[in-house]
């Protein structure tokens, strides 16, 4: 028995590193960009948020004799990021894209947050799991910091955009930062 849950446990350390998660900043918003930097993230949820329109009929017959259409096609993507520097002063390009995407404006290594539409930036995430890839782009969202003195200082993120539809696709190559955080 105990053999089992150890061979379980084993399995899901493998299937959990068999994810990747990469980010690009758009040059234009909302178009969908492929995504070359990668990070370490926990707790992922990404999946699509797409709503059905119900259509009224003419009222001459009771009930709903309109079929329902598809919204747009919007998903999101929520998780948990370690905040890291380069060692060198700077904050981890992972993190400073995503910041970005949360509102913050960055000028050099100061972020700023703001309210201004030109200055909004949206971002483009590529998710590889075993095999299968899933795609957002224009995406925006929020950001939550949390930490306790001496321990890691985490960013949560909720982030919703446009949803491209799953494709399979080989692992992407992987390098994220090394930086201790």
């Amino acid at each position: 028995s105990s053999f089992f849950v150890a061979q379980r446990k084993e399995l899901k350390i493998m299937l959990h590193r068999k994810r990747i998660l990469k980010v690009k900043l758009e040059a234009e918003k909302g178009t969908q960009l492929a995504a070359d930097t990668a990070g370490h993230v926990y707790d992922l949820d990404i999946d699509p948020d797409n709503n059905f329109e119900a259509r009224e009929g003419s009222g001459l017959y009771l009930g709903q004799v309109q079929t329902a259409v598809k919204g747009e096609d919007t998903g999101f993507a929520n998780f948990g990021a370690e905040i890291k520097g380069t060692g060198a002063g700077g904050l981890d390009t992972f993190n400073a894209i995503l910041l970005q995407a949360c509102g913050f404006l960055k000028t050099l290594e100061v972020y700023n947050l703001h309210s201004a539409p030109a200055s909004q930036k949206t971002i483009s995430l590529d998710h590889w799991h075993d095999g299968i890839k899933k795609r957002l782009y224009g995406i925006m969202g929020n950001v939550t910091i949390e930490g306790d003195v001496g321990k890691r200082l985490m960013m949560k993120f909720e982030l919703k955009g446009n949803w491209s539809a799953p494709t399979d696709e080989a692992m992407a190559a992987f390098a994220p930062s090394s930086q201790a955080p």
